[in-house]
C-alpha cells in the first residue's frame, strides 16, 4: 500500500488556504496556521481542521482595481 493518503474528499484540489491565523493541536505539538497560508489539502492538520481551510486564495494580488463586486470579494477566481 502506498504510504500516501488519498486525496480529501471535501477539498477537490491539491492545495487549500488557511482561512485566519490560530493555533491547532496535532501530534503533541502546536501547529501555528496564517491567514491565506496554502497547504496541501492532504496534509493531517487540514484533514483535522478542515473547516480551517477554503479551496480558493483569500486575497488575489493584481495590479489594476477591481472592475466587479466578485473580484473585490474574490468571488470572482
Amino acid at each position: 500500500m502506498s504510504p500516501l493518503r488519498s486525496k480529501s474528499t471535501v477539498h477537490p484540489n491539491a492545495y487549500v488556504f488557511c482561512r485566519s491565523t490560530c493555533g491547532v493541536g496535532a501530534g503533541g505539538l502546536t501547529i501555528h496556521l496564517q491567514r491565506g497560508q496554502v497547504w496541501d489539502a492532504s496534509d493531517a492538520v487540514v484533514l483535522a481542521h478542515e473547516s480551517l481551510f477554503q479551496d480558493t486564495p483569500l486575497e488575489v494580488c493584481r495590479t489594476a482595481p477591481p472592475t466587479t463586486i466578485g473580484e473585490l470579494r474574490g468571488t470572482d477566481l
